[in-house]
């Protein structure tokens, strides 16, 4: 629905997420405010803040009392997960962050560009991705932060078919750009190798735009900062450049098994 907006969401603890959207009404001028707190992925409560923006008719309609906590259900989960990885904690869902904020995508338009040490500048559309041939992983996401989600099914294409034999011999790194003005840098190994894809389906659906539609880079070992979301850009380039989180002293790799976290 057009009238609902997915605003953050922030893990508590080891099981908690409690989700934050917004209820547009007349026109986006008034809205009501949405918490919803999970535990192991189960909704335990929803709260709504009404503003005095919203007309009475529609509290009337609904018998809804302004800052009142609605509960949905109570339902305990199952035994909790385990995690491996050192210094990692599970997360039953994404944390989404947009550090530069959401960008506007029009599918039409948008393009991802192949460039720099390459021997033919590579340009794809969105369809020209899908008609690819697609690999399937179930493969866990790691955050630097301390937060992982497991078993996450990805679906795409592999960066290393996706470049080909296209690549110049001198290339060391490959430096990701997304519409948002975001940038990682990956070396150009852990780029390729045979886990690393262009993400286009997570969990047997199309990228969210909140997760990355259209596209987003997927490299398993390495950590999420790396996972460019609303890719459109690759330059493959021989020299060492800071992305953005680089650039505020985070490791120039990332490698989640030696916990490379910082320079």
């Amino acid at each position: 629905m057009d009238n609902i907006e997915f605003m953050e969401n922030e893990l508590i603890g080891d099981k908690y997420i409690v989700y934050k959207y917004r209820i547009y009404l007349k026109h986006r001028k008034a809205y009501i405010g949405v918490r919803v707190i999970t535990k192991n992925n189960t909704i335990i409560s929803t709260a709504f803040t009404i503003g005095k923006e919203v007309p009475n008719d529609v509290l009337n309609a609904n018998n809804l009392n302004r800052y009142q906590v609605y509960t949905l259900s109570r339902i305990e989960s199952p035994t909790p997960l385990s995690y491996e990885v050192p210094g990692q904690r599970d997360s039953p869902n994404f944390i989404i962050y947009r550090i530069l904020g959401q960008p506007i995508v029009d599918i039409q338009s948008w393009r991802l560009i192949i460039d720099g040490l390459v021997k033919k500048k590579l340009v794809y559309t969105y369809d020209e991705l899908m008609g690819m041939r697609h690999v399937r992983l179930v493969r866990d996401f790691h955050c630097v932060t301390g937060w992982s989600v497991k078993q996450v099914v990805w679906e795409g294409v592999k960066l290393r078919e996706l470049i080909g034999d296209n690549m110049m011999s001198e290339v060391r790194w490959a430096y990701v750009y997304g519409l948002d003005g975001y940038t990682a840098v990956i070396p150009i190994k852990d780029f390729i190798s045979d886990d690393s894809i262009l993400v286009l389906k997570m969990n047997d659906e199309p990228l969210t735009l909140e997760q990355g539609f259209p596209a987003r880079i997927f490299v398993p070992h390495l950590y999420g900062w790396k996972s460019v979301k609303w890719v459109c850009r690759i330059e493959l380039t021989k020299d060492y450049k800071d992305g953005f989180w680089e650039a505020l002293g985070y490791h120039p790799r990332g490698d989640v098994r030696l916990e490379e976290r910082f320079k």
